[in-house]
C-alpha cells in the first residue's frame, strides 16, 4: 500500500483459489477501487502493515466457507485496534449462521450465498458509504436478541434488504 491511501480497500479473506480470483477481479471492475485477497494464516500480519499506514476505510468481506471462527474473531480483535476496519461475511449458507456470526462478532454486513452478484456490489457500496446491509428479518432478529423492543427504523429499502440510516428508540 502507498504512503497515502487513495479511497478505501477492500480485503477478501478466505483461501486462494479460482473463484475468489475470479471475484476480486470483478469487484475492483464495479467497485472502482483496490481490492485485494487475502488468505486467512496472512491476518495477523496486517497489524505492523495497519499501525504505519495512515487512516482510511478498509471493508474485509470474511469467507463464511472458508474461515475458521478463530479466524474470524482475529479479523474482530483487528478491528477493535483498527477502527477504520469494517467487517462483514459472505457465504453464508442462512439466517441461522448469520445470527450465530452476529452474536459473537460485530459485523457491518451480511451475504448469503444465494445473493447475485449485483446485489452484493450494492451492498458493498452501502457499506464503505457506512451503512449496515442485512436482511430486514436478520435485523429484527438481532433486535429481538438484544431485547430491544419499540423500534422505528428510517431506512433504505433495496429488494430484501434493509440499509439502516438511523434507528429510534421509543418509549
Amino acid at each position: 500500500m502507498s504512503a497515502l491511501q487513495e479511497g478505501p480497500i477492500v480485503r477478501l479473506i478466505t483461501h486462494p483459489n479460482v473463484q475468489s480470483q475470479l471475484f476480486t477481479h470483478h469487484l475492483s471492475q464495479v467497485l472502482d477501487c483496490q481490492v485485494s485477497p487475502l488468505a486467512p494464516e496472512a491476518v495477523s500480519g496486517l497489524e505492523a502493515e495497519l499501525s504505519n499506514s495512515p487512516p482510511g476505510v478498509q471493508l474485509w468481506l470474511l469467507d463464511a466457507d472458508q474461515l475458521s471462527h478463530s479466524d474470524m474473531h482475529r479479523c474482530h480483535e483487528l478491528k477493535a485496534q483498527f477502527p477504520d476496519i469494517l467487517l462483514a461475511a459472505f457465504n453464508l449458507a442462512s439466517q441461522e449462521q448469520a445470527a450465530e456470526l452476529l452474536a459473537s462478532l460485530h459485523l457491518q454486513g451480511i451475504f448469503y450465498r444465494r445473493d447475485e452478484l449485483d446485489n452484493i456490489c450494492k451492498g458493498i457500496i452501502q457499506l464503505l458509504d457506512g451503512a449496515l446491509w442485512m436482511s430486514r428479518p436478520l435485523l429484527q432478529q438481532m433486535f429481538e436478541y438484544l431485547g430491544i423492543r419499540n423500534i422505528w427504523l428510517i431506512s433504505g429499502y433495496h429488494g430484501e434488504v434493509t440499509t439502516p440510516h438511523f434507528i429510534g428508540f421509543l418509549g
